[in-house]
């Protein structure tokens, strides 16, 4: 071992140093890391669970959101909402054919900021009369089938072509003259 340590030259002596300072940083630096490591593991597998089942329902939901609001025809601006109130009238529920949409936009007294746009709904043939059931059905498919309209008037006559001296109306097939008034609110432009 004197021998060894006999013929060492300073940079003999600076390589042996280096090289020992060196497994001491590397034992200290592998043990250290080595514990961070196993401790972020540890944490990632607990916050990836939860961070997964999060990111799944909010997938879901936006899911279902997206399928309401492109089966609506929503997924554009508001002018939209003519084609969706059109669209509803064609259906086979309603029967009603062709109608006429009106737009009209009016503030809302009871709260500030509120805009109401009240749509007028009236069959573009106004000397053909429709069924009862029909125009329940498609007062109702506007309805259940959007959050954003309500019903705010209904104005129904009846039709007098069909309608003889000796029958009462409920014993008549009956035909109905009707115009709808549906109302969207919504919030104002000018509070932006």
């Amino acid at each position: 071992m004197k021998a060894f340590f006999h013929n060492m030259t300073v940079e003999r002596w600076v390589i042996l140093t280096s090289f020992i300072v060196a497994l001491g940083l590397g034992g200290v630096g592998f043990f250290k890391f080595h514990r961070e490591r196993v401790e972020l593991e540890d944490a990632l597998k607990a916050d990836v669970i939860k961070l997964a089942q999060d990111t799944q329902a909010s997938a879901m939901k936006y899911s279902k959101l997206y399928k309401e609001a492109d089966l609506q025809e929503l997924t554009g601006s508001q002018s939209n909402m003519e084609s969706f109130v059109r669209t509803l009238a064609t259906r086979k529920e309603a029967s009603l054919g062709q109608i006429d949409v009106r737009i009209s936009e009016s503030p809302n007294t009871l709260r500030k900021g509120v805009q109401d746009l009240r749509y007028t709904l009236q069959p573009q043939n106004r000397e053909r009369a429709f069924s009862r059931i029909g125009i329940a059905n498609y007062l109702y498919l506007l309805e259940s089938e959007s959050r954003r309209l309500r019903v705010s008037h209904l104005r129904l006559t009846l039709s007098p072509k069909n309608l003889k001296e000796w029958d009462f109306p409920p014993n008549n097939p009956e035909q109905w003259f009707w115009d709808a008034e549906v109302l969207s609110r919504q919030k104002s432009d000018a509070t932006k």
